[in-house]
């Protein structure tokens, strides 16, 4: 479904690209990241939100270690509804 996350890095290195998320992961454990190849380059994406205004409060928290982040249109999986 369409939805934002949060884009952290952006590059030609795949080594770079998961470093970065694995990085993001190790720090952030309640979030996804993905590693998106969009030939030449590589990108690392996080969370998984529905909203802009969820994507921001991330956004703002990372903003510090992560100063060239921003926020992107992607697609996200469905959230499951079951609770």
């Amino acid at each position: 479904m369409p939805g934002f996350r949060v884009q952290i890095f952006f590059g030609a290195s795949k080594k770079g690209a998961l470093k970065e998320k694995a990085g993001f992961v190790e720090e952030f454990s309640d979030y996804e990241g993905y590693v998106i190849y969009d030939a030449p380059y590589f990108k690392v994406r996080v969370g998984d939100f529905r909203t802009h205004l969820e994507a921001q409060k991330l956004h703002k928290e990372l903003y510090e270690n992560y100063p060239g982040s921003f926020i992107v249109k992607d697609m996200i999986p469905i959230p499951n509804w079951e609770d």
